[in-house]
């Protein structure tokens, strides 16, 4: 299912409700990364990027020359602290201390589906991994800023001109866009081909195990066929 066809449901919705939605150009803002730099998002017209809050698939969108914008609510220090260990012209982590930019692009809050999200992440985490959550959510609440934890999340597909092609909203914290529609985004020629097993592109995998059972098959019959030579 294409990018076109699988908004196209939303739409309609989202006009009725005067959300942002798809074919709308995107709302500009301008963040400040970790280091105090400050981004503009009309400064990426003319390339295809990503607003969203994830980066599982930030190196794939690399590859495909896609740019990801990572919108955290939170501090530029705590961004620092607890997100993305690298940033580039391609993969930015943006710090939204007021939440402007959740603002502009109409994200709900939930205060249950937050907390709900995150005993989620728990029950399927190593132990290690909610530790640093509950740090990110103890520096969050410092203070009594109770609204960087309601804020949900949401991805915004962007094209050269600016304009949304795709968006999901998150309803739980845990929610995230159906792979498929992030990588129809992507333009054809530019999507993964690498067939290996670790690959986050699932007919990557596929593909992988398509090729193993053929070796191993060839393996097999290769040691017992009988070439029909006489003895």
């Amino acid at each position: 299912m294409g990018v076109e066809k699988s908004a196209k449901s939303y739409v309609g919705k989202a006009k009725k409700a005067k959300l942002v939605t798809v074919g709308d150009v995107a709302p500009d803002f301008e963040l400040v990364d970790p280091s105090g730099a400050k981004h503009k998002l009309s400064s990426f017209r003319g390339k295809r990027y990503n607003v969203d809050r994830l980066r599982q698939q930030t190196d794939l969108f690399k590859k495909a020359g896609v740019v990801t914008l990572s919108v955290y609510k939170s501090t530029p220090e705590n961004v620092r602290r607890y997100g993305p260990a690298s940033e580039s012209d391609t993969s930015l982590a943006l710090s939204d201390t007021k939440g402007s930019a959740f603002k502009k692009f109409m994200l709900p809050k939930s205060i249950r589906a937050a907390v709900g999200g995150s005993f989620a992440i728990l029950a399927q985490s190593r132990f290690r991994r909610f530790l640093k959550l509950l740090n990110a959510l103890r520096d969050a609440c410092w203070g009594t800023n109770m609204d960087m934890i309601r804020q949900l999340p949401g991805d915004f597909m962007i094209d050269e001109n600016g304009v949304i092609v795709d968006l999901f909203r998150a309803e739980k914290m845990i929610d995230q866009m159906p792979f498929d529609r992030v990588e129809a985004f992507i333009p054809e020629e530019n999507r993964c081909k690498c067939n290996k097993k670790d690959c986050i592109v699932p007919r990557c995998r596929q593909k992988h195990e398509e090729i193993r059972q053929q070796s191993a098959a060839m393996i097999y019959t290769g040691g017992d066929e009988d070439d029909g030579s006489d003895v």
